[in-house]
């Protein structure tokens, strides 16, 4: 008996060391396609690629970031460029998302804009 239970308790220690080394959301993020809910169920589409983030707003506006990195779970986006409307950010703007938790295909954040915090999701197509 003594001896399953060592079994299962390494088993459950290497189990829990992957889960928490997968959370590298640097890896899971660098090249992707993802869908940005931010007003419940309404979304921006997302194509992260070399380090680049490019969202595309009303299925007809485009804003390019570059993403710099703090850590796998921290990054900020720069203004490259937009074509938005009275888009109230310029080239340079930054904003900061650090990354909540990850559940299934949803990836949940907070993110910092002018000293304002919201919330947010990023659900993983491809």
């Amino acid at each position: 008996m003594k001896s399953t239970f060592k079994y299962f308790l390494l088993f459950f220690l290497v189990l829990s060391y992957s889960t928490i080394k997968a959370q590298n959301y640097k890896e899971v993020l660098k090249s992707s396609h993802i869908k940005n809910f931010y007003d419940g169920t309404n979304f921006n589409t997302i194509k992260i690629k070399d380090g680049i983030h490019y969202e595309t707003i009303e299925n007809r506006y485009l804003v390019v970031s570059k993403v710099i990195w703090i850590d796998d779970q921290s990054f900020f986006l720069e203004i490259i460029e937009n074509d938005v409307p009275d888009f109230p950010f310029s080239s340079g703007a930054r904003m900061k998302i650090n990354i909540l938790k990850k559940e299934n295909d949803f990836i949940f954040y907070e993110a910092e804009l002018r000293g304002k915090k919201f919330k947010g999701k990023y659900q993983i197509i491809k």
